[in-house]
């Protein structure tokens, strides 16, 4: 405050009464018999400085002898942008206090004021001048404060205006402050003006994607303001119109999806509760899986003589039977295990000349029952229900965690399969299932059976047929992995498959043999009937919900884009029905899940039926230095485009199960010249599991501009 000395209302009844005269030129007295009353100010010349704080002047009243009536003070003369406020005197009381205060915008300059004085019967004046002080005040606002840039270097800008005390002129420069390495802001100053620009340019070598708060911040020298803006820089992901040979299969992506089902003795009865394989059914699936294991066997017992008791498929078909009647009707019969007899307490097959034997016993008898006409056990007859055979064959479940070395795999797979084109010669198989992981030194599991089993058919290698060969792939045992390091961890799963490839090919006969995933799901973990995991027996199992979580959104397209493109030619998902560590439907209620709609819209969009040529992979190029975001593109036989990108940005490195990161991503499809129609899937924590995405008409441009809250993929057909 700009504070006045007061004067004592004696020592001025003093003064007037030994000079005669005022104490203030400016102030008059009304000399009337009885009630008279003279007012005077501490200051004759008061500065304001506008946007600061009041300024104060003490009003005095003298009054005649005896008068008590209240005073009441007013001002006249205040000019525009000024504002005048009194603390008037208290009752019976002399003295008030004028406040003066100016906004910023207020114009400089010099105002006569007169301040009265009445109470009611006498009345006084005196007057005094108020100077309002030129002063340099900024304000700074930006006219877009949600700014977007491109790694391309493609910019993004904002206006601003500022605003200045009159009368100040001085030259206003902006600057900016908060930036990251690789963003480049550039400047039309306001100067003397009150307009300007800033825009945000990516380096050559560009910022990484995300949004960043920037501070602008004007100055003239003395006056400063900022304001905040929010810089997005976003990821250009570029499509030639060429073919991209070096991936895929000479540059076709010929990768079908799937699923599985693993008959036992927990799940055989889901589809007695929910008979209807419609779900199923659309989700296109080829060559189902089926898995039988525990309780699902349908060899029970080997008893002296044989008896009919010895075998029932009962529980077996409760789960076959329907799967035969879905989709292609030729699904995957894995031999996952021998019969329990002959298995060590372990559950692990004891490998012997008979052992063998009785296992090449029991797939035969399994194709006689499915593809031939049955088999018989003394009088019983034992025979498929359904007229659809099963063609296809898969020998054995994952031998390296089942106790079989790769020469006892070899000899068993060797035996088998020549015993069962036996039975039935139009039978295909799929070989190895090795349940594989790629350790930290970069070697994967098929380095201990590959080598082996690609030797010379007579110096120890596979001399049977194997149309396929397959592999499991988990991204994790441990619930505890974070999201990152199984996003990362993609790239391993495809040097292994790239590593199956080149092994393959050291032998004409086998090279080009389709790789297959027939496991793929996020945790491979379960718990044991103790409880405790499967995976680290001395903690008790987590289940990992990242198996229909929003993270799943994101995992599996991921896995499907970059498998494909090293050459995987299928991907399954574990099991149809499950809990939300695997399944595609809840095995309670058969309610779906994300997974379904992940795997759902994986095969529709990018649809391939196992046999023909498949869709061509284009060249794609992206501008992150270290992607979080994948693009897989495909020229389609009808000459319609496929098209998915994929936001796979944890938002920490700590993150799990996290809801993942922001993303703004600019697909360039210039070069694939124009399109008349098209549609777009959104998968992502928005979706509802229950009803799915809904496939929405966008109009197509030259360029396809997304923004992602979090994990999830976009999914596009692009029609000529």
């Amino acid at each position: 405050m700009i504070l006045r000395r007061c004067l004592s209302a004696s020592i001025l009844a003093l003064a007037l009464a030994v000079s005669g005269c005022a104490a203030n030129p400016s102030s008059s007295t009304l000399n009337l018999p009885g009630d008279t009353l003279s007012l005077y100010l501490d200051g004759a010349i008061v500065p304001v400085v506008p946007g600061g704080a009041p300024s104060t002047v003490v009003c005095s009243s003298l009054r005649s002898t005896g008068s008590t009536a209240p005073i009441t003070l007013s001002v006249t003369g205040v000019p525009a942008g000024m504002t005048a406020t009194f603390t008037q005197p208290p009752a019976n009381g002399n003295f008030g206090t004028l406040l003066l205060t100016a906004v910023n915008t207020a114009a400089p300059g010099t105002f006569p004021l007169t301040v009265t004085a009445t109470d009611g019967t006498a009345t006084s004046t005196a007057k005094l001048t108020a100077t309002i002080i030129p002063t340099d005040a900024i304000t700074l606002a930006a006219a877009t404060p949600a700014i977007t840039v491109r790694q391309d270097g493609t910019p993004g800008s904002t206006a601003v205006t500022v605003s200045r005390s009159v009368g100040y002129t001085n030259p206003i420069t902006i600057t900016a402050t908060g930036m990251p390495t690789g963003l480049t802001p550039t400047y039309t100053q306001p100067a003397a003006g009150t307009t300007g620009t800033v825009t945000f340019t990516t380096a050559s070598t560009p910022a990484a994607p995300g949004t960043y708060n920037i501070t602008l911040t004007a100055s003239d020298g003395a006056a400063t303001a900022t304001t905040t803006v929010a810089v997005t820089v976003g990821v250009v992901l570029t499509v030639a119109n060429a073919n991209d040979t070096t991936l895929g299969i000479s540059g076709q992506l010929r990768e079908f999806m799937s699923t599985g089902f693993q008959p036992s003795t927990y799940n055989n009865g889901f589809f007695k509760s929910f008979a209807s394989t419609t779900d199923l059914a659309a989700l296109n699936p080829l060559h189902i899986r089926l898995q039988p294991v525990f309780g699902a066997i349908p060899w029970v017992a080997n008893s002296l003589p044989a008896a009919a008791s010895d075998w029932s498929f009962t529980g077996l078909d409760q789960t076959v039977q329907p799967v035969l009647a879905v989709g292609d009707k030729s699904p995957i019969f894995q031999i996952a295990k021998a019969p329990l007899f002959l298995d060590d307490a372990s559950g692990h097959f004891i490998d012997n000349p008979t052992n063998l034997a009785l296992l090449t016993t029991y797939a035969q008898n399994l194709v006689r029952y499915y593809n031939t006409g049955g088999f018989n056990v003394g009088s019983t007859h034992f025979q498929s229900a359904s007229s659809q055979h099963i063609t296809w064959w898969a020998i054995f479940n994952e031998p390296n965690l089942n106790n079989l070395t790769a020469t006892q795999y070899i000899q068993l797979y060797n035996t088998l399969v020549p015993a069962m084109l036996a039975v039935d010669p139009t039978l295909k198989f799929v070989g190895l299932e090795l349940s594989d992981y790629v350790s930290s030194t970069g070697v994967g599991q098929a380095a201990s059976f590959l080598p082996q089993m690609v030797l010379p058919a007579n110096a120890g290698g596979i001399n049977a047929p194997m149309n396929a060969i397959a592999t499991h792939f988990y991204g994790t045992c441990v619930q505890s992995a974070t999201d990152a390091s199984l996003f990362t961890g993609a790239a391993k799963l495809v040097s292994e498959v790239k590593y199956i490839e080149a092994q393959l090919a050291t032998r004409s006969d086998l090279a080009g043999t389709p790789v297959w995933v027939t496991e793929n799901n996020v945790n491979s973990d379960y718990a044991l009937t103790t409880g405790f995991s499967s995976c680290t027996p001395t903690i008790q199992y987590v289940l990992d919900p990242r198996g229909t979580s929003t993270f799943f959104t994101a995992y599996r397209p991921l896995l499907f884009s970059q498998l494909g493109k090293a050459g995987a030619q299928s991907l399954y998902h574990f099991l149809y029905e499950g809990s939300q560590a695997y399944g595609e439907v809840n095995s309670g209620s058969a309610a779906k899940t994300l997974a379904y709609w992940t795997d759902y819209w994986l095969a529709h969009t990018f649809p391939w039926d196992g046999v023909s040529a498949g869709a061509l992979l284009y060249k794609t190029s992206t501008t992150e230095a270290t992607p979080t975001v994948d693009i897989l593109a495909v020229h389609n036989l009808d000459n319609s485009v496929s098209l998915m990108v994929t936001n796979y940005a944890a938002a920490s490195t700590a993150d799990d199960n996290g809801a993942g990161n922001t993303r703004t991503v600019f697909v360039n499809l210039t070069a694939l010249g124009t399109f008349s129609s098209a549609t777009e899937v959104d998968l992502n924590g928005a979706t509802s599991p229950t009803a799915g995405p809904t496939a929405a008409t966008i109009t197509p441009g030259s360029t396809l501009s997304l923004t992602f809250n979090g994990y999830g993929s976009s999914m596009f057909l692009l029609k000529p």
